[in-house]
């Protein structure tokens, strides 16, 4: 502890010892007083800012209209000086000081209150402001029902009693923070889920977007992983106020990152980031929130950053030169020492401390059962904190994504597996190109031109190895065949040796292993035979008997999906399937004794695996029974490699249980016949049935078609932008939100009335009379109204308007 503190202060003592040394390092976290919000030290450099045409193109098909996507251009470049912001949004226990220390009361509690969501729109209410916003909050979640007004005040406060010089971002510091280097429409890529963000995941996708959930709340402002740059929730949760006052598009705008506080239009502000209630198209890097500076509602909050000044820094202010470090678990089906598969993640795991050192930091539980004891060792990995977590065998797959899915800021990493979540991804290594090639050289070695393989279980993981093996061997020696013992385990050292004996026994006198200790290989060499190990090089366990060990070397991988992990590029729902190519996959320690044509040969096969050149499952491939599984010169896609669930020519027996399946099958044919039979006979009843039914339907609809259609000839239909409810056009803001005169009836439409009238297709229809007239006013300033009156006889539009801005349309005949 003592070295670790005059480590700090002597690097402390060199930062500040002289003028050139009175930069501060990006990464660096600074907090000034007890009651100031922690900031980072974010790096200098430039970038594009706004949205290209192509993205804009994107906004537009996920329900944003021309004119709001117009306001993110043109695009322009803009250098940012090194500054510090916010890494959480201003919290709600840290608004609350404010307000305990000032006795302030925000312009919600001064005034009418604050506007809330109500499932369909914004309204205003006395009884909500920024102590009860309408949904439940803890202290770490962003404050909100704060207007630019309330922000400025809470700022004065700071100041004053912190003595620095604190301030909100400027629009393009922000979009620069929350690019965090990127150019993409979010800091992660092109596109973003729930499961990186809070926003509303039911809504409109934006460019292939997964949908997923709406939480219809704010969440904690530490939630999710931050952007590379170190911030938290830059898209979504909460809207985020900044400097800049409104301007319509970017003409003009200064290019140093200040703010642009001249030439405004109106009286109002910019908000970024887009919200809890957003569509993910909102909350894109460049997309622009228009607002009133008094605005106030339960999804705009704040961030804030203060200018970096050497004199106003000290090193008490300095928390942290590089953030904790990311921690990460791994669980171990067998103990470390298994010498094999559970040894070969160890090593990679370690090769992960060696690469990234004090960044991270790393814990593992050995034997842990694929059961449900499984379930709970993810939970307590989780719940301990750590944010990213590698299952290292298939049987973890189940109780990890059971687990994946209540831990949505936790990464997962499942080994060997298929199954996937927004948070959870799977990985695997080519471990049978390691079995052909181990086959190559057992195929040579054999005199006896009988192979054993010591089998796991009966898995297409394990099903393809034994094949590849034999296909391997085939390729040396078209003479041998393949015998398979199963131990129905994974490691079981003294079941792993009985299967070796009884092998050996029936004439075996070169054995490969797809189970994780040695045993098989020491085994071997007891009876004076030859062996292979397997997943890590078992040639020191028994060097006489080693032929060579088909390694897996995990090591490549876990770094690469650390380094995404720590810089924010990680992404779940997919998988990964390493091998020789990647340098996952390996033949090492071959025996001396190996032929020199054949160790020739073992090189030109990794050499064709690497560039592509060589296919290990090329047709024609038979299986045991004659059947053709693949065409002459067909290649097996991984789709079919993964659903392996036959012995290819060469291997004796049946796959445990395959037999028992066969009669099964034919069983269930039968059945399914039968049932197929009834199902059709009863098909053609309720056929008949519906068709007499829908004559006598269609009759009637044509009669009513016809009345309906004497009676009101014309139809409306009233929409506002794209994919917006028709209520946002109608705010309130005037006394007449619709009139229509409809015959001789009259009714006026409050704008409760329309939100209560069911929308098809994005707007509301009206059936019109011979005689009518429409009036209605378009009370939004960035929406456009749109009003098409339909002839019914023929479908074709009558009259067609449009409404920008407080624009009014009239329409009578």
């Amino acid at each position: 502890m003592i070295q670790v503190l005059l480590r700090f202060s002597l690097m402390l003592c060199l930062a500040w010892s002289s003028h050139a040394q009175q930069r501060v390092a990006p990464g660096t976290i600074i907090k000034d007083c007890a009651d100031c919000p922690e900031l980072l030290v974010i790096p200098a450099g430039s970038f594009t800012m706004g949205s290209s045409a192509a993205e804009q193109v994107l906004a537009v098909q996920s329900g944003l209209t021309e004119t709001l996507t117009r306001r993110e251009s043109p695009q322009y470049q803009v250098s940012i000086r090194s500054f510090a912001a916010g890494r959480y949004a201003i919290s709600k226990g840290e608004f609350a000081a404010f307000v305990r220390a000032k006795g302030y009361q925000t312009e919600a509690e001064r005034g009418n209150g604050c506007a809330v969501w109500n499932g369909k729109g914004y309204n205003r209410d006395a009884a909500y402001n920024w102590r009860n916003v309408g949904f439940a909050q803890a202290d770490n979640h962003p404050a909100v029902c704060v207007s630019w007004n309330d922000a400025q005040a809470y700022i004065g406060w700071l100041n004053q009693s912190s003595g620095q010089t604190y301030r909100l971002l400027s629009e393009a510091e922000r979009e620069y923070a929350a690019r965090g280097g990127s150019q993409s429409a979010f800091w992660s890529g092109d596109s973003i889920s729930t499961a990186q963000a809070n926003y509303g995941g039911t809504g409109p996708s934006y460019n292939g977007s997964p949908k997923g959930e709406w939480r219809q709340a704010t969440v904690a402002v530490n939630s999710f992983s931050p952007n590379p740059f170190g911030l938290y929730n830059v898209h979504g949760n909460v809207w985020e106020w900044v400097e800049d006052c409104w301007h319509d598009n970017y003409t003009g705008a200064p290019t140093d990152g200040s703010a642009w506080t001249t030439g405004c239009s109106g009286n109002s502000q910019v908000a970024r980031g887009g919200s809890w209630e957003s569509y993910p198209v909102e909350t894109r890097s460049a997309h622009r929130g228009l607002l009133g500076s008094g605005n106030r509602r339960n999804n705009i909050g704040l961030r804030l950053a203060r200018t970096l000044h050497a004199q106003s820094l000290t090193s008490n202010a300095i928390s942290s030169i590089a953030g904790p470090p990311l921690e990460i678990a791994f669980a171990y089906v067998g103990p470390i020492g298994d010498g094999g598969w559970t040894y070969a993640h160890e090593l990679g795991r370690k090769a992960i401390e060696k690469e990234f050192g004090d960044k991270v930091k790393i814990s593992f539980t050995e034997n842990v059962p694929e059961s449900a004891d499984a379930e709970r060792v993810f939970r307590d990995m989780a719940s301990q904190g750590n944010k990213l977590i590698f299952g290292t065998t298939f049987g973890y797959m189940e109780p990890m994504l059971k687990i994946a899915l209540d831990f949505k800021d936790v990464k997962f990493e499942h080994a060997t597996g298929f199954k996937q979540a927004d948070n959870m991804r799977t990985y695997d290594s080519r471990t049978y190109e390691g079995a052909y090639m181990a086959g190559v050289i057992a195929g040579k070695m054999t005199k006896t031109n009988t192979l054993g393989v010591v089998a796991s279980i009966p898995i297409p993981e394990v099903i393809r190895n034994i094949n590849s093996f034999t296909l391997g061997a085939q390729s040396s020696n078209p003479k041998v065949k393949t015998k398979v013992v199963w131990v129905n385990g994974w490691f079981d050292p003294p079941k792993e040796t009985q299967a070796a004996t009884s092998l050996i026994n029936g004439g075996a006198d070169v054995l490969f292993q797809n189970t994780d200790s040695p045993a098989v290989l020491k085994t071997a060499e007891a009876k004076g035979k030859r062996a292979f190990g397997l997943d890590s090089d078992m040639s020191a366990y028994a060097p006489k008997a080693h032929l060579g060990s088909a390694v897996t070397l995990w090591g490549p991988y876990y770094i690469e999906a650390t380094r995404q992990a720590l810089n924010g590029s990680w992404k779940g729902d997919t998988g990964v399937w390493w091998g020789v190519k990647e340098g996952a996959i390996d033949l090492v320690s071959i025996a001396k004794d190996v032929p020199a044509d054949t160790k020739t040969r073992i090189a030109e096969i990794k050499k064709g695996l690497s560039d592509g050149s060589f296919v290990i499952w090329k047709g024609p491939i038979t299986d045991n029974t004659g059947k053709v599984q693949i065409a002459k010169d067909a290649v097996a896609d991984d789709n079919f490699l993964n659903g392996m669930n036959f012995y290819v020519k060469g291997v004796e027996g049946n796959i445990p249980g395959k037999q028992e399946e066969e009669k099964q099958r034919i069983e269930k044919q039968r059945i399914e016949k039968q049932e197929e039979e009834k199902q059709r006979i009863e098909k053609q009843r309720i056929e008949k049935q519906r068709i007499e039914k829908q004559r006598i339907e269609k009759q009637q609809e044509e009669k009513q078609r016809i009345e309906y259609a004497e009676e009101f000839p014309f139809y409306a239909v009233i929409t506002c932008g794209k994919h917006f409810p028709v209520h946002a056009c109608f705010s309130g803001r005037v006394n007449t939100e619709l009139e229509l005169l409809n015959g001789n009836e009259y009714k006026m439409y409050t704008l409760i009335d329309i939100m209560q009238i069911p929308q098809d297709q994005g707007g509301i229809s009206f059936n019109l009379r011979n005689k009518f007239e429409i009036k209605m006013q378009n009370s939004d300033d960035s929406l456009v109204l749109n009003l098409k009156i339909y002839n019914r006889a023929n479908q074709q539009i009558v009259f067609e308007k449009s409404a920008t801005r407080f624009g009014v349309i009239r329409i009578s005949n």
